[in-house]
């Protein structure tokens, strides 16, 4: 196992006992120039802006000390006060990842020279006619153009979702790319989370990615065949913060603990509400999603030294 790896797990294990939050996924905005089959947040309504004097409590918030923050929508670079949001992601140094479909390369280009953004991860699913069929939109070249632009001023990770619309070909297709460029590649699963509301049906033929040596990959197999059984810690450590400033507990379920424009974060991080329902829900194993189960995955293996503040497990 990696170094970086041990580190963060201990970093996890030491927010649990503390009960402070990791990592944060902030939707900025449900604004969306994409038509992804694998998401409808593109069809929300009504559209809505996270207010950067909300972003900056999130900032600031001793729970989120330390804490590595995912800017996402929709699109980012949509939301209309995105380079306020970027002051204040340098201003307070923050540990920062934004999610992007990589289709605005000029506002992007701009935005990476201007604000030295340290790390960007852009959606591929495939080849120019997957992807086509996947996003909705004939926006590969964009995609490709963006990347060669940015490529040697930011860490860019290509983010590829396994879904019934893509074969291994198609993964065969990105993983070229990403050594073409020499980027990071990270694979996640097409699952139906509520929070996406996805129309797309029928299933995934995931057999080609069983000799995928990631973990997370690996462990997905089992957990399908019923053969694992892990808490969900990560809804411990992840902080989901909608659009409209709703706090969810995870990305699967609809449940709302809160809303950062009613109640600070910290009061309902704490509240009595809230660890009622992590308490209710830890041992839930009903999803494999990307955003909360790689945190369970590899904390497995560490669990007698798990403690969660004011959870009796």
């Amino acid at each position: 196992m990696k170094i970086s790896k041990i580190f963060s797990i201990f970093k996890d294990i030491n927010s649990l006992k503390k009960g402070r939050i990791r990592y944060t996924s902030i939707y900025v905005t449900n604004k969306c120039n994409s038509r992804c089959k694998i998401c409808s947040i593109w069809k929300h309504q009504p559209k809505n802006e996270l207010e950067p004097d909300v972003i900056e409590k999130i900032f600031i918030s001793p729970f989120t000390r330390g804490a590595e923050h995912s800017l996402t929508g929709g699109e980012f670079f949509l939301h209309s006060r995105w380079e306020e949001i970027l002051k204040l992601a340098n201003k307070y140094k923050i540990n920062y990842t934004i999610f992007t479909n990589g289709l605005l390369t000029e506002t992007i280009t701009y935005a990476v020279k201007k604000f030295k953004i340290p790390n960007i991860s852009i959606s591929l699913d495939g080849t120019p006619s997957t992807y086509k069929e996947v996003r909705g939109i004939d926006g590969y070249t964009k995609v490709i153009e963006t990347i060669k632009k940015i490529k040697d001023r930011t860490r860019i990770s290509l983010t590829y979702v396994a879904n019934p619309l893509n074969t291994e070909y198609d993964l065969l297709h990105v993983k070229n790319i990403v050594k073409k460029y020499n980027l990071n590649l990270n694979i996640v699963l097409f699952e139906t989370r509520l929070l996406f509301k996805p129309n797309l049906e029928g299933q995934t033929n995931y057999d080609y990615l069983k000799n995928e040596k990631r973990g997370f990959i690996q462990s997905f197999f089992l957990w399908r065949e019923g053969k694992l059984n892990i808490p969900c810690w990560s809804i411990f450590l992840v902080l989901n913060i909608m659009p409209n400033g709703d706090v969810i507990l995870c990305q699967n379920k609809n449940i709302k603990l809160g809303n950062l424009y009613e109640v600070p974060l910290e009061k309902i991080w704490i509240s009595k509400k809230t660890k009622n329902i992590q308490k209710k829900y830890l041992k839930c194993n009903e999803c494999w999603i990307a955003c909360n189960r790689p945190i369970d995955n590899r904390l497995r293996f560490f669990e007698k030294f798990i403690k969660i503040k004011n959870i009796e497990r």
